[in-house]
């Protein structure tokens, strides 16, 4: 969760760009502030597609300043 609706619109693009299946739960499914973005897995994915997805939610986390050290 990155709270903010706006940069929860802003990651979603990002991550969709870089190739990976998500979407947005937003107001009214969730209580205001508390966006989140949605990654699909499934048991077909390989270790090294989740690998890949991981690599890009981290790139994402440094690009939108939400990973903590």
């Amino acid at each position: 969760m990155y709270y903010s609706e706006n940069h929860t619109v802003d990651i979603n693009k990002y991550l969709q760009a870089h190739g990976l299946d998500t979407s947005i739960v937003q107001f009214p499914a969730v209580p205001k502030n508390e966006a989140r973005v949605r990654i699909f897995v499934t048991s077909e994915h390989t270790k090294e597609e989740l690998d890949e997805a991981a690599q890009i939610v981290f790139k994402a986390a440094e690009e939108f300043r939400f990973l903590k050290k």
